[in-house]
């Protein structure tokens, strides 16, 4: 058998992190179920305010049952920014590539390698 000639590898570049992305997704999951939970938990148990929908003569929907489920999805939507749109010291970035205003390059004191400066 002979050995064949293969070009070297391409540097990789700064792609997906599966694994992040996959933690991003089960944190979203998780934080929408848990709203969503929390929501019908307190739309079967309060009876605040008119009521605003009637589904049957004993079942309605109040006021306090939208007010709660508007809470929960607010909640849930603001977890949900700060999950995906994490600031740079939850990026895990080397400090080189934070932006100025958070320590890193662009006028800052601090080297590329994170060591303080002398």
């Amino acid at each position: 058998m002979t050995q064949v000639d293969r070009p070297p590898p391409r540097p990789r570049s700064r792609g997906i992190d599966v694994r992040l992305t996959v933690r991003q997704l089960v944190l979203i999951a998780t934080t929408w179920v848990g709203a969503t939970g929390v929501a019908l938990l307190v739309a079967a148990e309060t009876k605040l305010g008119p009521i605003v929908l009637d589904l049957t003569k004993r079942h309605g929907v109040h006021l306090g049952d939208l007010v709660a489920v508007a809470v929960c999805f607010i909640t849930a939507l603001l977890i949900t920014s700060r999950i995906v749109h994490p600031t740079p010291e939850r990026q895990h970035l080397p400090p080189d590539v934070w932006p100025a205003e958070t320590g890193g390059s662009n006028g800052t004191t601090r080297r590329s390698d994170g060591a303080e400066p002398r």
